[in-house]
């Protein structure tokens, strides 16, 4: 309670997160960009690591397309 009375934290998107750092000048601080959705990087990351068990299971992937009208590039 005491810290969210203070402003230490901030809703920027949705999303609760902490709020700048105070700096003493004459420039105030301010929230470009709210973070990330919890597991949005998951496969990148699982992927980047090597780490399969964190894939989801193959036919919840996105397919490439298979339109016959379309040619694949040799």
């Amino acid at each position: 309670p005491h810290l969210a009375a203070r402003g230490t934290f901030t809703d920027h998107g949705g999303i609760t997160q902490p709020a700048p750092a105070p700096r003493f000048s004459v420039t105030p601080a301010t929230i470009r960009s709210g973070p990330a959705q919890p597991g949005a990087d998951t496969e990148d990351v699982a992927r980047d690591w090597d780490v399969p068990e964190l894939l989801p299971p193959p036919s919840s992937r996105p397919q490439p397309s298979t339109d016959p009208q379309r040619k694949a590039s040799s």
